[in-house]
This record gives structure tokens, sequence and C-alpha cells, in this order.
């Protein structure tokens, strides 16, 4: 039987740093999610874009074929207006295309560094709590020593 009356103390600090390792593993988890999440958003607000860049096209587009239509001329300048229009959108869909490549890369890199820090932070947290926990039982033992003697001077 176990006589020494720190024993509820010791179990008490070893529940409170599992807890702790456990909010912190918790912690980690959530923070690798988000990082996820974020990536997720990033690729909903690249093809956000690309749709608003396709309607704005598309009404520039049917703008200009309305006042084609409806202009008395047999005038090149609307189709060369119409095709310097097209080579400006397709210059704007090439500069969003290496812009978003180039966001996506630096989201993926961030993320493959998030997550191998938090590696590293776990395995640094995962080796503290467990020498702490081997330092509590050795405080225990220690305090079941000390306890056992001053009962022997005692008795």
């Amino acid at each position: 039987m176990n006589n020494n009356p720190f024993a509820p103390m010791f179990e008490l600090q070893r529940q409170s740093i599992d807890q702790g390792q456990k909010m912190i593993e918790r912690s980690i988890e959530i923070q690798n999610e988000m990082t996820k999440s974020f990536a997720k958003a990033a690729e909903s607000q690249k093809s956000a874009q690309e749709k608003g860049v396709d309607a704005w096209k598309s009404a520039i587009e049917t703008s200009l074929n309305v006042v084609d239509a409806t202009t008395p001329t047999d005038s090149t300048a609307f189709t060369d207006m119409q095709e310097t229009i097209d080579n400006q959108f397709d210059t704007l869909n090439d500069i969003h295309t290496d812009v978003w490549e180039s966001t996506e890369r630096n989201i993926e890199a961030g993320a493959d560094i998030s997550e191998d820090m938090n590696e590293i932070f776990l395995s640094f947290v995962n080796d503290s709590v467990e020498m702490a926990m081997k330092t509590n039982k050795q405080f225990e033992e220690r305090s079941e020593t000390v306890v056992d003697a001053t009962e022997v001077e005692t008795q």
C-alpha cells in the first residue's frame, strides 16, 4: 500500500502534463488544417477570379458586336479592335496564370515548412513530456523513500 501523502499531488502533475501535451497536439492539428483550408480558399479565389475575367471579356465582346452590328460601315476598325482586345485578354490570362502558379508554389512551400516545423516542435514536446514524466516519477519515488524513512524514525 502506498502511504505517501504526496502521491495524489504527483498524479495530478502527471495528468496536467498529459493534458498539456494533448492540447499542444490538438493545436498543431488545427494549425495544419487551417493551412490546408487556406490553400483551398486560394484555389477558390483563383477560380472566381478566372470566371470574373471571362465574364468581363464576354461583356466587352458583346458590346463590341452590338456596336459593330449597328454601325453602317465596312471598316475593319472593329475587327482590329476586337483582335487587340482579345490579345490583351490573352496577355492578362497569361499573367493571371503566372501569378497564380507562383502563389500556389509559395502556399505549398509555406505549408510544407509549417508542417515540418510542427513535426519538429511536436517531437520536442513529446521528448519534454517524457522527461517530465520520468522526473515526476523519480521525485515521487524519492518522496516515498523520505516518507518511509520519516515513519521509521517517528515510530
